[in-house]
């Protein structure tokens, strides 16, 4: 059976470039789930803008029931 005879500093360098590489892989998650982020919030502004355009239609179509209302209560 061949022997490793790994040192200390073998070791210290094993370790390191594992936490390089998990320190990489972190980062390009990161990189990833930032662009996903940024995607979720634009088609959420995306939502409250046609929510609010949608709520603004609503409101004017109900203001123009109110001025017929009126209106036809003013002609009688």
């Amino acid at each position: 059976m061949k022997e490793n005879n790994i040192t200390n500093e073998d070791l210290a360098r094993m370790v390191g470039q594992g936490f390089l590489e998990v320190n990489e892989k972190l980062e390009r998650m990161q990189e990833k789930n930032e662009k996903r982020f940024s995607g979720l919030e634009q088609g959420q502004q995306d939502i409250k803008l046609r929510l609010n355009e949608h709520a603004f239609q609503m409101d004017v179509c109900d203001l123009q029931k109110c001025v017929t209302i009126l209106e036809r209560k003013a002609q009688s």
